[in-house]
């Protein structure tokens, strides 16, 4: 069954992300992508795509994230699918932000929240709104930071993610300096 180990491929990558274990994740991941583009399947392969990215990221190689993210953006509009490619900018924005560029995707950040909003994903709007949180960190603006912050913090509350809510918590202590 190709599209389930496909999937398999690329939940192990996230997992494996998530543990650190970067090597062996942008192996599952990029496998994980070469598996859906071998069956058809674009939507997938460019949220697997999304994920090299993030391995990418992970590890500090800013241009190659920004390389595989800009893929995954550009192949999830071309098929009109508006949640994931928000997913698909937000992963992309972390990456400009930390290459001190994150003001140009400000307004496609907030876009992307509204897109959430309208889907009523709640993971989405929390993800943008930390994400948007992180920008403002980065620019110096410390009160607007801290108001998209405690906005995603009340969604990881309510959504039960206490990593998530660790996480949104250690960017809102970093608005304290400011």
């Amino acid at each position: 069954d190709r599209p389930a180990v496909a999937q398999a491929l690329h939940g192990l990558g996230r997992v494996l992300t998530e543990q650190g274990d970067l090597d062996a994740a942008l192996t599952a991941c990029e496998q994980a992508a070469a598996a859906y583009e071998e069956i058809g399947d674009e939507r997938s392969r460019a949220i697997a795509l999304r994920s090299v990215g993030i391995v990418h990221r992970a590890a500090g190689r800013l241009g190659e994230a920004a390389r595989w993210c800009t893929q995954a953006v550009g192949l999830l509009r071309g098929i009109d699918d508006r949640l994931m490619s928000a997913y698909a900018v937000q992963a992309l924005a972390k990456i400009r932000i930390r290459q001190g560029r994150g003001d140009a995707l400000r307004d496609d950040l907030v876009d992307c929240l509204n897109t959430c909003n309208e889907m009523q994903d709640g993971f989405g709007q929390a993800l943008m709104l930390r994400t948007l949180g992180e920008l403002e960190l980065a620019a110096g603006r410390y009160s607007e930071a801290r108001r998209h912050l405690d906005r995603a913090l009340q969604w990881w509350d309510a959504l039960g993610l206490p990593v998530w809510r660790a996480r949104t918590l250690r960017d809102l202590a970093a608005t304290l300096d400011g």
